[in-house]
């Protein structure tokens, strides 16, 4: 029978003397002792084994730990495994164990519900008495007896033997409390009589033969009418999903046929079939979340639909092995085979150490292993506008590169629209590449004597620098002026390697982060103008003014008012997307216009001039923006809510605002029927971006446009022309078979289970080799060096890495989400953030997330430091992800119930909005 804590902890106490001599090898070794460990911290059995007084005393005080440990309720689970595991055969695991079936026959189960007052009130010589009345218990009694001569003075002990026997005879004992009355909701009086009664009696001629009468036992039953109602067949399968075909058009429309067909045909031949639609970008979809931080509601969600949007890390995450408690209980297994088949949106990323490529590694080991019983491998359809061809200068070489992407899925055709191309354009118009080169601003223009000023200010403060510290420096030139900024966050990096005295490293972090604003303050000059530019300068440095230095401060205020006078809105690539947008304004009045930004700084400035210029408003031009749904580090490049993305969406495909800027997130999916001019202001990637973001362009007759004023861009442009050209003649000698596809993924596929494997192993020995090494790495803030904790003391969830340390709250301070930033984060289920409390620092340290209803501090890899000590010297190491520090340093252990326990009780008191931790897209 299902135990109940309370049961189970009564358990434990009935069977104590049992328990206590099977603990009885631990006093001479602890090799065996199994989940028990988690139980009790590192090395305290050890402890008691030295401290007790033989093997008696050992068994006693280690029980009486284990029964007092924060995790007592799952006490019994772990002495059961423990039993297990020693010995298989033993009756007390039969009797521990509960596992005869006539235990559902009894109520012994009441009995360890009030274990406590049973054993008060039970009279151990009226029992025997009164079972002596049946002749079928006589050996029974005979036995107990002896028992009870054994014990006589140990009454406890005899009430024990009394409740404790072999569960084959509780098949003839039916316990029955009669007496039990309720005196309220949260008190119950345990009966003042207990009785055995054998169960083929009757509990009538029972109660009567002991002058109970029958009246004040209310029915153990009552009588149920079942009204059965037949559930319909579902015979409508196509109600349970359903892909917005107005915005979904071109390939997910072919997806969604593709869908279909395999339902409609799982079906007509009996088969089971699950879909899974994935995507790694979101807004395009009417997405539902789950609350909880275990998998089981996702898994609901899944088990309960036949087709699940979802992105790919949920899945990953959900395929990721996981220990659910602190016995080693897995949770719930999940296999990708659940699925029969697998719609890779985008699949072009399915490459390196991308979601999708993880989520496939899952699917390589199902298909080199065991196919877990009723499933099949899943079919896998990938979708892409663009394939790519990575460092290809040929097509051979980039049919190579396409090989290795469908060897990661598994994938060994390829498909293209090869007739009906007529029909294809009108949805999808061919859309000719332009590019508008612009002039860089002239000397003779004021904006450059803003930024002559600003460079003779960065030089103010390298001066300074150098008299603190000798650091190679690099020239301020415009040729090298994204090398400058690659210098700058190197050093800014591995700064807080370097051992020196605090003040000196707070002056040269000071200079590093100035000058670091200063170069973004050029860049955002060249490709806007120099009043934002100013602007954007003059809020961060009075933000900073209360911790600058006297120094610093001197050169800022000595050259603010006359940047303040060279600043201004003239810029020539400003004037040539005016024109743009106003030449095709005068073409067709109700166009639409996506405009490509690098940053989210950038966007929101472009947005602010484009709704200030006097020209657009003369045509009732305006503008509106959307940036990609992550963390941003300040208001001016905050990221969007799925809210508000949704409703700029909406109003640019209404013609509420003509122009949309947008960040890479507007690259894949978004779909406007009226869009017909896409600009990349001062901005080109790859030949994978170079075509999604020309595929905005939808109507016919778009034109897509490069306008830069950067000689190196309109070259890129070119060569992503040429890239796509070859990417091009590769499919097309795919197709032609000029290029065995099967033959090179069977080879690539094989190939890549000998990597899984190799990765496999190199993973099992790094975390062998880091835990015989036994390093201890001190955790640090990364700006004033203060110890945080250790990673003795880190734990992994799923992809969070939290700290499990009670005192760690005191080491920092907790601030609320902004509702911006609630929902902007709900995903990594955040309810909070935390920064460092040392003196005059306050550096972010990372979020507050909920997992099982408790808080943890979730720290970032990238704003810690780890000291360390090896070779006899002492090692101060920065790093960017906990991949890194998985791979280079130490594998933190996963999070376990006694952890949670020990956090549940140093809860922080922020205050914060229930959040839901993960992320499942469901059918519209």
């Amino acid at each position: 029978m299902k135990l109940k804590p309370p049961q189970m902890l009564a358990m434990i106490s009935l069977y104590q003397r049992e328990l206590e001599n099977h603990l009885r090898p631990l006093y001479s070794s602890q090799e065996n002792v199994g989940c028990l460990k988690e139980f009790l911290p590192s090395g305290e059995i050890s402890k008691i084994a030295d401290e007790a007084d033989g093997p008696d005393d050992f068994c006693v005080k280690l029980l009486n730990s284990l029964r007092e440990s924060p995790l007592k309720n799952r006490l019994y689970d772990a002495l059961l495994n423990f039993l297990k595991l020693q010995d298989p055969n033993s009756d007390l695991l039969k009797w521990f164990a509960l596992s005869a079936d006539d235990n559902r026959r009894s109520q012994f189960n009441a009995v360890l519900m009030y274990y406590d007052e049973f054993m008060q009130h039970l009279n151990v010589k009226k029992t025997i008495q009164y079972l002596k009345l049946f002749s079928k218990y006589t050996q029974i009694v005979a036995a107990l007896e002896n028992n009870f001569h054994l014990n006589v003075e140990s009454p406890e002990a005899n009430k024990k033997n009394l409740v404790e026997n072999d569960p084959a005879t509780r098949k003839d004992f039916s316990l029955t409390l009669p007496d039990i009355t309720v005196n309220s909701a949260m008190n119950r009086d345990f009966p003042r009589r207990i009785y055995y009664c054998p169960v083929e009696e009757s509990m009538t001629d029972f109660m009567r033969h002991l002058d109970l009468g029958t009246t004040s036992l209310n029915p153990r039953y009552s009588e149920i009418d079942f009204n059965w109602e037949g559930i319909p067949e579902r015979d409508n399968y196509e109600r349970d999903f359903h892909l917005r075909s107005d915005w979904l058009r071109k390939k997910t429309v072919v997806a969604a046929k593709i869908i279909k067909s395999h339902l409609d045909f799982a079906r007509s031949e009996g088969r089971r079939a699950k879909v899974l639609f994935m995507t790694p970008n979101s807004h395009r979809y009417r997405t539902s979340t789950i609350q909880g931080a275990a998998n089981s509601p996702v898994l609901e969600v899944i088990k309960s639909h036949d087709l699940v949007l979802s992105t790919p890390q949920m899945i990953v995450n959900l395929c990721e092995p996981t220990v659910s408690d602190s016995l080693g209980k897995p949770s719930e297994v999940f296999y990708i085979s659940t699925f029969s088949l697998i719609v890779f949106d985008e699949c072009h990323r399915t490459q390196k150490k991308e979601p999708y490529s993880m989520l496939m590694r899952f699917y390589h080991e199902i298909k080199n292993k065991v196919v877990p019983e009723g499933h099949v491998l899943p079919q896998i359809v990938g979708l892409t506008a663009s394939l790519g061809v990575g460092n290809a200068k040929s097509d051979i070489q980039a049919c190579e590169f396409i090989a290795r992407i469908c060897a990661n899925m598994d994938c060994k055709e390829i498909s293209t629209v090869r007739r009906n191309l007529g029909e294809l354009a009108s949805f999808s118009p061919y859309t000719p590449d332009e590019c508008e080169l612009v002039e860089k601003k002239s000397k003779i223009v004021s904006g450059w004597n803003f930024a002559d000023t600003l460079t003779d200010m960065m030089k103010n403060f390298e001066l300074r620098m150098a008299d603190i510290i000798r650091i190679e420096s690099i020239s301020l030139s415009c040729s090298v002026a994204q090398k400058y900024g690659q210098w700058v966050n190197t050093q800014l990096r591995y700064l807080p390697e370097v051992e020196m005295e605090k003040d000196v490293k707070t002056r040269i972090t000071e200079v590093f982060e100035i000058l670091r604003l200063c170069h973004i303050t050029l860049l955002l000059d060249e490709d806007f103008n120099s009043l934002e530019a100013y602007n954007v300068l003059k809020m961060e440095m009075e933000a900073r003014k209360a911790t600058l230095t006297q120094e610093a401060l001197q050169i800022w205020e000595g050259l603010q008012n006359r940047l303040s006078s060279l600043s201004n809105s003239e810029n020539e690539i400003l004037r040539a997307l005016e024109s743009q947008l106003i030449d095709q304004h005068l073409k067709k009045s109700d166009f639409r216009c996506i405009i490509f930004v690098q940053t989210r700084q950038g966007v929101n400035i472009l947005k602010r001039i484009l709704n200030g210029s006097q020209k657009l408003a003369i045509y009732g031009i305006s503008a509106d923006c959307i940036s990609g749904i992550n963390r941003g580090s300040s208001a001016e490049s905050s990221s969007f809510s799925r809210q508000s993305q949704k409703e700029v969406l909406e109003s640019f495909e209404k013609g509420e605002k003509k122009v949309l800027i947008a960040t890479s997130v507007a690259e894949e999916g978004l779909d406007v029927a009226k869009c017909n001019l896409v600009i990349k202001y001062n901005y080109a990637t790859n030949v994978i971006a170079h075509v999604q973001r020309r595929g905005r362009g939808r109507e016919i007759g778009s034109r897509c446009i490069l306008i830069t004023n950067k000689k190196e861009l309109k070259a890129q442009e070119e060569q992503n022309r040429m890239r796509e050209n070859i990417m091009n003649a590769a499919i097309a000698r795919i197709q032609n078979c000029d290029f065995d596809l099967e033959n090179e993924v069977e080879k690539l596929v094989l190939k890549k289970w000998e990597e899984i494997l190799f990765e496999d192993k190199q993973s099992e020995k790094r975390v062998a080799c880091q835990a015989q090494a036994g390093v201890l790495y001190e955790i640090l803030c990364k700006k004033c060096n203060k110890k945080l904790c250790t990673n003795q003391e880190v734990r992994k969830s799923l992809s969070q890495y939290v700290v499990c340390k009670n005192d760690f709250w005191n080491k920092v301070r907790t601030f609320n989400l902004s509702p911006a930033e609630l929902e902007r984060d709900q995903r990594f289920g955040s309810v909070g953030k935390i920064r460092c409390n040392g003196t005059n620092c306050s550096n972010a340290l990372g979020r507050i997330v909920l997992i099982s209803e408790v808080r943890y501090p979730c720290i970032s890899a990238s704003d810690i430091v780890l000291r360390f000590e090896a070779d006899g010297s002492v090692n101060r190491k920065v790093v960017k992800k906990w991949k890194e520090i998985e791979e280079k340093f130490f594998t933190p252990q996963p999070l376990s119930v006694l952890d949670k326990q020990i956090m549940r009780g140093a809860m922080p008191t922020v205050q914060a909005t229930q959040i839901e931790t993960f992320d499942v897209l469901l059918p519209i």
